[in-house]
């Protein structure tokens, strides 16, 4: 209880050009396992599998918004 965990991570832009850059780089670095495209859906379901956290914070961040920052914390 009162416990906090923090995440940065790179998650994929959802649309636009960036996501198609994105996209274009998952075929070329498949072959290293390098997946620039991650989707927050992967965190947003697992947090809405646990409703006794709260997403308290999700920013992107330097250099050029490219990660994210998400705060989850159990009150």
């Amino acid at each position: 209880p009162g416990g906090e965990i923090i995440l940065v991570n790179h998650i994929g832009a959802e649309a636009g050009p960036v996501a198609t850059i994105e996209a274009w780089l998952a075929r070329q670095s498949a072959a290293l396992g390098w997946r620039p495209e991650f989707p927050w859906a992967i965190l947003g379901d697992w947090l809405a599998s646990r409703p006794h956290l709260i997403l308290a914070e999700r920013r992107r961040i330097a250099p050029f918004g490219l990660f994210t920052l998400t705060r989850i914390r159990r009150p």
